[in-house]
């Protein structure tokens, strides 16, 4: 009994850090990309008038900017990627492909909203505006693909 117990808690501690290197490595990639259109948009409209953050000499500073935006936000992050390694992962196996999706897409979206408030309150004096615009559609947008797409791996094949 006591066996199964501690192999249980394993389990779930093996489910909660999984889950947070999804969500880690999900923001880190949407960090990437949220920077390069960020960049796109810039240059295609010149809405900032401001330099590049990242150049093709100093492609680093893409990555590292990305891992800086991170770790500012890894207060949310950290908590929602324990959150679903722990409660949402085991559950998306049980579901169909259909059902997992669709839900994984919602919760993304949403998720990708609130990422964008956060966003906002924490860069609103550093950031500028049409960045912090930007992410209202950027967020949500990729965090539902990011989630619908996890969720159509992990769902159950049927």
């Amino acid at each position: 009994m006591l066996a199964m117990q501690h192999e249980q808690k394993d389990e779930t501690m093996v489910r909660a850090v999984l889950g947070v290197a999804y969500g880690m490595t999900g923001a880190y990639v949407g960090a990437i990309l949220f920077l390069v259109t960020v960049g796109i948009t810039d240059n295609l409209f010149h809405l900032q008038r401001t330099e590049m953050l990242w150049t093709r000499e100093s492609l680093s500073d893409l990555f590292l900017f990305s891992l800086a935006g991170i770790f500012v936000l890894s207060w949310w992050i950290v908590p929602l990627g324990v959150f679903f390694g722990v409660y949402f992962c085991p559950r998306l196996s049980q579901w169909p492909r259909k059902a997992a999706v669709i839900r994984g897409i919602l919760l993304g979206a949403v998720l990708g909203l609130l990422t964008a408030v956060f966003f906002t309150v924490v860069s609103r004096h550093s950031t500028p505006r049409p960045t912090i615009q930007l992410s209202f559609a950027f967020l949500p947008v990729y965090c539902a693909v990011w989630c619908g797409g996890y969720s159509w791996l992990k769902a159950k094949r049927v």
